[in-house]
């Protein structure tokens, strides 16, 4: 990918807006809530697959330059007939860097769903339906109006989530609200809990539950944002409740699901015998938590690529299963305490209350795959021995 340009003989103005205008001959279907301002209508045919790339491709030649903190709006036009049968959806993808973030995704979902945390870097103001204000800014925390029902209403008006309180850290929820591409090339390839204590080690000790933006620069540095893939064992799998980044929603449909992958084989052969150890329980032997490193799978990801493939009930097929999964990776410092997070651990009654063997995480999970060798081992290179989890 080419970096953004920045010439010197350029003139761009540093809050100069650019919008692309793509249109298809099919003719334009708007629906109910769908009409929204910036927003992508209807689905990215086949044959324009290409534009992103294209985009990305001559990006430092429209208007001469990009700088660092240029607003880019996209307003596509699609709307053609695709087969979902089997939940292949097509999304496009662009990059950006916006307001000193760093490089940010912006995904444009086939069903016309809107992305209002993408196209929100303008600064323009998120609406719900009825067109009700809920917020003027993408990274800042929120309080929940009334009258939320699911995540769709939840990310269209919300890009950090929200809370009763508004006291959150709303760029640690922007980023795990993120939907990257899913066929991102993992940048870093985890295979045990030594490679997450490296991590921790060179973690920012100014790091607490609400200033992760103050560290926009040395945590992507470290990875956070970037692509990763973790290997080893699927241990458990929950359900999660009430979150701020979900705007406190607690139906199945709009909640996390909080997994936990471990790395020693000989434990993963005894939860593989008996899955019923950690199957349907609202309470995970302590032991085992401590032991393994957290992906979360997020609604809004879930339905858009695999709805009704990621669940709870077939997750839980693969209990003891080495698994390869990738995803975004993040430090969830809400959970970035000596009582949380077991690697910085510090005292005798901490190492006893901590819950996860790190706060780095995969959030959102971009793929999850299972192993299907009856080794248990399929090494940590790509291969047909990794099958996809509506393949067990």
């Amino acid at each position: 990918m080419n970096e953004w340009q920045d010439p010197s003989s350029c003139d761009c103005r540093a809050h100069e807006g650019i919008e692309l205008f793509v249109a298809t001959n099919s003719e334009l279907q708007v629906t109910g809530g769908d009409a929204f301002d910036a927003q992508v209508l209807g689905r990215v045919p086949s044959e324009l697959e290409h534009l992103c790339g294209k985009i990305l491709e001559n990006g430092g030649r429209v208007h001469g330059c990009f700088r660092a903190d240029t607003y880019i709006v996209l307003r596509a036009l699609f709307e053609v007939a695709v087969d979902t049968s089997y939940g292949e959806l097509q999304s496009c993808f662009l990059a950006s860097r916006v307001h000193g973030f760093g490089l940010r995704w912006f995904r444009f979902p086939t069903d016309g769903f809107l992305r209002r945390h993408r196209a929100g870097l303008t600064k323009k103001r998120y609406a719900s339906k009825g067109s009700k204000v809920v917020s003027t800014d993408p990274v800042a925390a929120a309080q929940c109006e009334e009258g939320i029902e699911n995540f769709h209403e939840c990310h269209a008006s919300y890009p950090s989530g929200c809370s009763p309180s508004g006291r959150y850290d709303g760029y640690l929820n922007y980023l795990k609200n993120q939907n990257p591409p899913r066929d991102s090339k993992p940048a870093l390839v985890f295979t045990s809990l030594n490679d997450y204590h490296d991590l921790e080690s060179r973690t920012p000790k100014e790091l607490g539950k609400s200033n992760h933006a103050d560290l926009k620069d040395q945590l992507p540095a470290m990875g956070e944002g970037h692509p990763a893939a973790v290997i080893g064992y699927l241990y458990y799998v929950k359900q999660e409740g009430a979150e701020s980044s979900n705007c406190e929603l607690t139906a199945p449909d709009d909640t996390d699901y909080h997994i936990g992958i471990g790395f020693d084989k000989d434990t993963a052969k005894r939860l593989r015998d008996h899955p019923e150890l950690v199957k349907n329980k609202k309470s995970i032997p302590k032991p085992l938590q401590q032991a393994s490193v957290i992906v979360e799978m997020t609604p809004h990801f879930r339905f858009h690529f695999e709805n009704d493939i990621w669940t709870v009930d077939n997750l839980q097929k693969a209990i003891g299963r080495q698994v390869r999964v990738v995803g975004q990776l993040i430090l969830d410092s809400e959970h970035y305490t000596s009582g949380q997070d077991c690697a910085i651990a510090g005292t005798s009654s901490d190492r006893k209350s901590c819950w996860r063997a790190s706060a780095w995480e995969l959030h959102p999970v971009e793929r999850f795959q299972v192993c299907n060798k009856s080794t248990n081992d399929c090494g940590r290179e790509e291969s047909t021995d990794w099958i996809e989890l509506d393949s067990l």
